[in-house]
């Protein structure tokens, strides 16, 4: 038998802050390697071993964006209509908005991978590799 608990919209919210401070770190990582790289790539400094690796990112940030954008969906109704703690509901609010906004940037920073992957010389490669996995290639 299997039994279902029930959580307070407080116990859920302090539950939700580390879920957010964590994909807020991971998306931040995405970030940061995709600008790194998005750098290199656009000063012409050269492709080796870039193109695959933004390819793998670019995928990567694909997988995480329906359960990330459910979760703030969550975290924003609690918000809105649950009656929490204020300091909880501070740090909800702020852990929110950071995962938001790194959330954002990555969608940004993933579309202009995908343009400059597009112009790769070895395109038609890349996007062979990546559809051996289960992504069908943006590029």
């Amino acid at each position: 038998m299997t039994v279902t608990v029930q959580l307070t919209a407080q116990q859920t919210a302090e539950r939700l802050i580390p879920v957010l401070r964590n994909y807020a770190d991971k998306f931040a990582g995405i970030n940061q390697d995709l600008a790194d790289m998005y750098i290199q790539l656009a000063s012409g400094k050269g492709w080796a071993g870039y193109g695959l690796n933004a390819a793998r990112l670019i995928c990567l940030r694909d997988t995480l964006d329906k359960p990330a954008s459910a979760i703030g969906q969550n975290a924003s109704g609690l918000l809105e209509h649950a009656e929490l703690e204020h300091v909880t509901w501070i740090e909800l609010k702020l852990r929110l908005d950071e995962f938001e906004e790194h959330c954002r940037f990555s969608q940004m920073m993933a579309a202009k991978m995908v343009e400059l992957l597009k112009r790769h010389p070895d395109v038609a490669s890349i996007r062979k590799d990546v559809e051996q996995t289960r992504y069908k290639a943006p590029f």
